[in-house]
């Protein structure tokens, strides 16, 4: 599940992304990876959430979070 972000100011080469997983949405997250393709793999049936938090070049964050199948 790759995640592209955009920012007014830094390019997007400068962008950090980092993720976290939480396996069957139980409000635990039970993996963190970083880099752009963050929740690749196998994982149990059932609905998990990802978390993923992008950081540009002054510090700033925001974060985006969604749930897969």
């Amino acid at each position: 599940m790759p995640i592209e972000a955009q920012d007014d100011f830094s390019a997007s080469q400068f962008l950090t992304y980092e993720n976290e997983i939480d396996i069957f949405s139980n409000g635990s997250f039970n993996l963190a990876g970083i880099g752009q393709d963050g929740a690749n793999g196998i994982y149990p049936t059932g609905t998990h959430l990802i978390l993923w938090t992008v950081t540009d070049e002054c510090g700033n964050q925001d974060q985006c979070a969604y749930s897969f199948f």
